[in-house]
């Protein structure tokens, strides 16, 4: 996987940004009906216009991330998957993309299976998801397609992101199941879905910045990072400054440096604001 600069344009011209105000989307930017509000459209705009770059970084695999984009047209760089994807609006264009082999994924997922039989699985890839029964239950807006009885059998491309479910819910112990199984060859994240997901090794939301940030020519001191849930944990605590939800897990809370309001009430836009006008990061 290259790690050469993906932004060649932006560093050859000199540009100066500020920082990176990056923020994960459901539960943190997103209300709870998944829209953008217009006090947090307009706080991302001001950022924008002040010289921050403003990232989405979300356990969304693109596909189902679509009604966010076209909400923050002004937003160019976005990071999907839990880190598996970087994404150039503004180019539509992937600046990064890592995944697995499909021979690798539908190995992993036979392992599982063999090792937790009542578990179901779907991939995400380029091309959009594919899945098995049972998972079209726990996320309505997916397009209406055949699901498999064994997904493993069926991956022909690169898989970037495993997802792991019970058609009845995620038990409360899969997450410790999961990772003595995926052992070094993955990463098992929640994201507070109905479901489980595997990257791969060592990448998650804080490797996707991390090398988005040497693109844009700042460090981890220029960032400042935004989420609610376990998946956050590792952005928010490489980040110069790092702000959970009020909501978030007390683990969650911990990671970070400040606790904020609710995503209900714009806390994160509050805080854009407040970095605008020179609070938390030191450009």
């Amino acid at each position: 996987m290259s790690r050469q600069p993906a932004d060649d344009v932006d560093i050859q011209a000199g540009v100066r940004h500020r920082g990176v105000i990056a923020s994960d989307l459901d539960g943190t930017l997103l209300r709870i009906d998944s829209t953008v509000s217009a006090r947090t459209i307009e706080a991302v705009e001001r950022a924008i216009d002040a010289g921050f770059v403003f990232v989405p970084v979300t356990g969304r695999p693109q596909p189902m991330a679509v009604d966010i984009v076209r909400q923050l047209p002004m937003v160019d760089y976005w990071v999907f998957g839990n880190g598996s994807t970087t994404w150039h609006q503004g180019r539509n264009e992937v600046l990064r993309n890592h995944s697995f082999s499909p021979e690798f994924a539908a190995e992993m997922i036979n392992r599982t299976r063999a090792e937790i039989p009542n578990l179901c699985f779907g991939v995400d890839t380029a091309e959009g998801p594919l899945f098995e029964a049972g998972y079209s239950a726990l996320v309505p807006d997916l397009e209406a397609l055949d699901p498999y009885s064994n997904v493993a059998d069926h991956l022909t491309m690169p898989i970037h992101k495993i997802l792991v479910f019970e058609p009845a819910g995620v038990p409360s112990d899969l997450f410790g199941l999961l990772r003595p199984i995926v052992g070094n060859d993955g990463v098992v994240a929640h994201s507070g879905l109905a479901f489980l997901e595997i990257t791969e090794n060592l990448i998650d939301k804080s490797t996707a910045l991390a090398d988005l940030a040497g693109d844009l020519g700042v460090t981890s001191a220029d960032v400042a990072t935004f989420g609610d849930y376990l998946n956050d944990i590792p952005m928010l605590s490489w980040a110069g400054q790092s702000f959970a939800i009020a909501h978030a897990d007390p683990s969650v809370k911990a990671s970070a440096d400040h606790v904020i309001g609710s995503n209900e009430d714009d806390a994160v836009a509050g805080i854009i604001n407040r970095i605008v006008d020179g609070e938390f990061l030191p450009g």
